[in-house]
This record gives structure tokens, sequence and C-alpha cells, in this order.
């Protein structure tokens, strides 16, 4: 079905030049390669930053909404 129909498609995007070439040879469907990268943005997060959002956070990952400790009561 996806063979059939895969070569009527007006786009078919992929993320590898391996991809594009496989979809080429065995389906007969001309793809166009789209790298999959995340914008310049992004970076690996620091020590403090991770430190930052479990502060943040420390309260609702300790005591989810609903749940008490019998040691609060």
């Amino acid at each position: 079905v996806e063979k059939h129909f895969g070569k009527m498609v007006d786009a078919s995007p992929c993320v590898t030049k391996a991809m594009q070439h496989e979809l080429a040879q065995n389906w007969g469907i001309k793809a166009t390669v789209l790298y999959d990268q995340p914008p310049e943005f992004f970076h690996p997060t620091t020590l403090e930053e991770k430190h930052k959002l479990f502060c943040r956070l420390e309260k609702n990952l300790t005591q989810p909404d609903g749940i008490q400790d019998c040691a609060i009561i």
C-alpha cells in the first residue's frame, strides 16, 4: 500500500542520504533530505542551569498534588 501511494505524494522528506537512497532504489520514490538538527540556540545544559531548575521544581517533585507524607500530617 505504501509503495503504491508513496509514489503519488507531492513531497517525500527524509532525514538521511541513506534513507533517500533506499526510497529511490527500492520504492521508486524521489525524496528530499532534510537534516534533523536542533537550532543553534540549543546547547548542553550546564550544571548550574540544572541546579536552578531542580531548585524551582523541588516542591512539586517531593510532594505532588494530592500525595502527603505521613510525617507532614
